[in-house]
């Protein structure tokens, strides 16, 4: 197996004078596992939220390195250890700092683990040439943070807002399409709305390897959706057409690539984008 990944600051915060609120991680472990973990922080809150994702990431990275049974259990079960071990690692005293999401998975040899809390995408290439893409979105884009169960009154203010929609807060989209000759085709779609309490402590999601054999896996940051005027789907497209032999840094040079190619015909990344990637 190989990992890599990258994190790039989006033009709207480099015109704001903002830092990269993103962060990304990933590695391998001795008992033959890997893991791939990336964050986005709030930028819409008076707070350093850079720090946040980054805290998130380490946690995340310290759960299943320690624990490999963890990431077997449900989602809410993982998120309420993940809440813990981020608070252990708090290092400022402003509680917006750790408004930030989370998308990771643990490759183990049967199967992918993927853990979303908050927003985010995660993708998997499959032998057959298809790819798997599936992608969490909010009502306004206002995530339902880890960090927002500390704060008793922002709880309360959250679900006011979520409360009157009836088919819940959350928009998550499934989709699997075949590139080929520069066009996407896409193979199937399932959209549905779901409840928060399905992804109040984060959401866990299974993938089998042996089924159709899985050659890549990948998360993202929702900055996947503010490359260009083209759909996120063919953004990841791109971003996941890996070499058939990659070089160390394949993540950064793909990210840097995609980013390069799109801001030369004009289609600046205006959010910050990470990516962090398995090859198996």
């Amino acid at each position: 197996m190989r990992v890599d990944h990258h994190s790039i600051i989006g033009q709207a915060h480099v015109e704001q004078g903002m830092p990269c609120q993103d962060s990304a991680d990933s590695g391998l472990f001795i008992d033959g596992r890997a893991f791939a973990a990336v964050a986005d922080g709030c930028s819409s809150v008076r707070g350093n939220t850079d720090v946040g994702s980054r805290q998130i990431v380490a946690a995340y990275r310290d759960l299943v390195a320690r624990d490999p049974r963890l990431v077997d259990g449900s989602g809410a079960a993982f998120g309420q250890r993940l809440r813990e071990r981020f608070r252990a690692l708090r290092v400022t005293a402003n509680p917006w700092d750790y408004y930030t999401t989370l998308v990771g998975v643990v490759a183990q040899p049967q199967r992918l683990r993927f853990y979303i809390a908050g927003d985010g995408a995660f993708a998997v290439a499959y032998a057959d040439g298809t790819v798997e893409l599936t992608s969490v979105l909010w009502y306004r884009n206002a995530p339902y943070y880890l960090a927002i169960r500390d704060d008793a009154k922002m709880d309360a203010l959250v679900r006011e807002i979520y409360e009157p929609l009836p088919d819940g807060p959350v928009q998550e989209t499934t989709l699997r399409y075949r590139a080929h000759d520069g066009a996407v085709d896409v193979v199937t779609r399932h959209e549905r709305w779901c409840p928060l309490a399905e992804f109040e402590l984060g959401k866990m999601y299974d993938v089998p390897r042996d089924a159709i054999p899985v050659v890549a896996a990948a998360v993202m940051t929702d900055g996947v959706a503010d490359v260009g005027y083209a759909p996120s789907y063919e953004i990841v497209a791109e971003l996941m057409r890996f070499d058939e032999a990659p070089a160390a840094g394949f993540v950064r040079e793909q990210v840097a690539s995609v980013v390069r190619r799109h801001g030369a015909r004009g289609e600046h990344a205006m959010d910050d984008l990470s990516m962090a990637a398995i090859l198996l």
